[in-house]
């Protein structure tokens, strides 16, 4: 995509707001930053509108400090729902990036921020967010494949890298300006990246190791063959939500040629981003034909015992707002008593997640309010299809994968655990 385009874009959505403010009403981060206004949707438009109007006078040494505001949106579109003028910030701030990397020269000083610049050479590098390609496949030792299958499992490496981001995280906390020394040596040296396997929470990544595999379990249960392979790529999910736009494209073909290689024809998902990356955004940037389907697609044969428990389910944004993948909702309510909070559906928070990793502080505060909401429901068990909204919600052991709640309740006396036995940990 030119720059001429990117600027169309961001010139068209942007320039729809009429400033009413209604947006301002439900966006999570401007409450986590006590009303800031360029932390909101609307201050973020407002922002946009600038900044065209900078680069559209060609000015240089831009003073505009933009950065943190659009790098802050969770980009869940609840604004969206809202506005009457059907604007979308999350697509603001979403092209805004863009912009902000195709021009960062022009700025006195970069924008953007310095985790999204780390994250993105190592991923260019390393096929992987963090560099660890070994780490990735680790759950599926001892499993068995039909790696003559045309249908691949993907498991797009969220579930792997969430117990060492969150590591890493809390080293940054803890260390402070050591912390950004690290960032910006990793800035120009991206496999010091790789040091993060060894801040990994333990615990954490077999439990999330765990998810994956019980995936595996449901689906032979189903009766689907797939294979799986060890050095499959990440699918550059951050590359697109921190705007490097052309990298992602060059980076999602060579996913594309590796899926051809494999001869592989459909593709299952386990998670709402990769789900949604592959489904829809490669499409948008690439000739990319294969079929991509959400592992739950092929569980309805399947035969579970009713469970006793009341439970409530977190819907991760992708699948209310994007998506619209309602068969978590469906399966959950054929199997135990579901209590929504008073923001669910289309209006659905989101768990703050897609920006821990470079605004914990920010992250904390909506997942504790959504966390909140949850427990108000007087749900015994809270329910997630998302491990981003797993990681920022399990402050205790009643937060459950949707993987682990499933098997959990399999019907027993028919299930078939030839890939293992199940895996939950409640």
């Amino acid at each position: 995509m030119s720059m001429k385009e990117i600027v169309s874009k961001l010139d068209e959505e942007a320039g729809k707001c009429i400033r009413c403010g209604f947006c301002e009403a439900v966006c999570p981060t401007l409450q986590a930053k006590d009303y800031s206004l360029y932390y909101g949707a609307r201050g973020r438009v407002i922002l946009a509108n600038e900044l065209l109007g900078l680069l559209k006078r060609k000015s240089n040494g831009i003073e505009l400090n933009v950065g943190n505001a659009f790098y802050s949106c969770l980009e869940c579109s609840l604004c969206h729902e809202i506005c009457p003028a059907d604007v979308n910030a999350g697509n603001v701030s979403n092209i805004a990036k863009q912009l902000i990397v195709a021009n960062e020269n022009i700025f006195e000083t970069s924008q953007i921020v310095p985790a999204a610049k780390v994250l993105s050479n190592t991923i260019m590098k390393y096929k992987n967010p963090l560099g660890l390609r070994r780490e990735i496949a680790e759950w599926s030792k001892e499993l068995k494949f039909d790696q003559n299958s045309d249908t691949v499992l993907l498991t797009g490496h969220m579930y792997q890298i969430m117990a060492y981001t969150q590591g890493l995280i809390e080293f940054f906390q803890k260390t402070g300006r050591y912390g950004v020394l690290f960032l910006k040596i990793s800035e120009k040296v991206p496999g010091i990246v790789r040091f993060s396997k060894y801040f990994v929470d333990r615990n954490l990544k077999k439990r999330l190791d765990a998810c994956i595999k019980n995936v595996s379990i449901l689906l032979k249960n189903a009766g689907v063959e797939f294979s799986y392979f060890g050095d499959e790529p990440y699918p550059g999910t951050l590359l697109y939500e921190f705007g490097y736009i052309q990298e992602f494209v060059e980076y999602a073909t060579q996913v594309r040629e590796w899926l051809k290689d494999k001869n592989i024809r459909r593709i299952i998902a386990i998670d709402p981003h990769t789900y949604h990356i592959l489904g829809s955004i490669y499409k948008e940037y690439i000739q990319f034909d294969f079929e991509v389907v959400h592992y739950l697609d092929f569980l309805s044969e399947l035969e579970f015992r009713e469970s006793e428990d009341t439970i409530t389910y977190h819907e991760p944004c992708i699948f209310t707002r994007k998506k619209e993948y309602n068969l978590p909702r469906e399966i959950l309510g054929s199997i135990a008593n579901v209590k929504y909070p008073v923001n669910s559906g289309k209006n659905s928070v989101c768990c703050g997640g897609p920006v821990e990793s470079i605004f914990p502080e920010i992250s904390e505060r909506v997942s504790s309010k959504r966390y909140r909401e949850l427990r108000n429901t007087g749900a015994r068990k809270i329910i997630t299809a998302c491990p981003v909204c797993f990681l920022n919600l399990h402050r205790q052991k009643e937060v459950l994968d949707i993987s682990e709640f499933l098997v959990d309740n399999l019907a027993w006396e028919k299930a078939n655990f030839e890939q293992g036995y199940p895996v939950y940990l409640i």
